[in-house]
């Protein structure tokens, strides 16, 4: 078991046994054997080979980053094993057990889950140095420790249709689909490289006298269609629909100036002249609450399980013996 602060006590619930391959509980004091003591845990001691077997199943980069021959001893790991130490002793006083068919099936879901065969199964845990008997043994303590997080934590967590409220509408922008977007018809007039100055000013008197019939009235489909060049004009105008910043810096502060509805002057870029007009702005839009109802729910469950499992944890290393060696 590892209740690490990067997961989530949920999360943990249901892996919790997969990573668990390699760490054994304390041993009595009176069994002690020649290893280093690294904590003594209400009489149980925790040595510097269950700190080393208890790296494997963090995974080859933590198991690089707190190796004790390189790194020494790490107080955040050693602290992580101390937790998981007392948890199963209050496990065992509250008497808490597992069955057979609990292990079994545990045992076949971790071979599942893993995609490996039983041989290949079979063949990790020698590489670990585990018998199948041991191996049983750390899940049978696990079963126990979630068995116990389950009565102290999980079934104790309650989130309301009113807490899934509150937080959607403190949240909201959590929730953003689609910012504000602005829907763009423009007529289009496209000039070449080798346009004199002649045929630049007549363009320019066109595109006003194009402008000014619009503002007298003229439909504005009208004059797409009849002084538009392609693209636009067989696609009726449509420019587009645009975020803030989505456009040219000309065409966008042209636009930044009109109301829905508005028909800007004239707009000359490198390409051609554009007269623009705002159809629509269409507003932020957010995710309903009902179609992320279950993210909420869990967001909720996972922050009030840490905060729980935290305080919970708190008050039963206050009342251990605990003692830290050698470091």
């Amino acid at each position: 078991m590892m209740f690490a602060d990067g997961g989530t006590v949920v999360q943990m619930l249901k892996i919790l046994v997969i990573f668990a391959l390699v760490l054994f509980s304390g041993q009595d004091v009176h069994a002690l054997t020649v290893d280093t003591v690294l904590a003594v845990v209400n009489n149980e001691i925790i040595t510097l080979s269950d700190y080393t077997r208890f790296l494997f199943k963090m995974g080859p980069e933590e198991k690089a980053r707190y190796d004790p021959e390189t790194k020494g001893i790490d107080k955040y790991i050693l602290q992580k094993m101390i937790e998981e130490n007392i948890i199963l002793q209050e496990a065992r006083k509250r008497g808490i057990e597992t069955t057979e068919d609990e292990i079994e099936t545990t045992l076949k879901e971790l071979r599942e889950e893993s995609g490996i065969s039983n041989q290949e199964f079979s063949n990790i845990l020698i590489e670990e140095g585990l018998a199948m008997n041991d191996y049983k043994k750390l899940i049978k303590e696990n079963i126990i420790a979630l068995k116990l997080i389950d009565i102290e934590i999980t079934s104790r967590i309650i989130v309301t249709d009113q807490d899934i409220k509150g937080y959607y509408k403190e949240n909201l922008p959590l929730f953003l689909v689609s910012n504000e977007k602005r829907k763009v018809h423009a007529i289009f007039i496209g000039i070449s490289d080798n346009m004199t100055i002649t045929e630049m000013t007549d363009l320019k008197i066109r595109t006003l006298k194009i402008y000014e019939e619009i503002i007298k009235g003229e439909p504005f489909e009208k004059m797409v269609d009849l002084y538009s060049d392609e693209p636009l004009r067989s696609r009726s105008g449509l420019l587009g629909e645009f975020e803030s910043g989505g456009l040219i810096p000309a065409l966008e502060a042209a636009l930044a100036a009109l109301n829905e509805g508005d028909v800007s002057k004239p707009v000359w870029t490198t390409d051609g002249v554009y007269i623009l007009k705002l159809t629509k702005t269409l507003r932020k839009e957010y995710a309903e609450m009902n179609s992320v109802r279950d993210t909420i729910y869990s967001e909720l469950f996972e922050r009030r399980s840490r905060e729980k499992f935290s305080a919970w944890m708190k008050t039963l290393w206050e009342k251990s013996s605990i003692e830290i060696k050698n470091l």
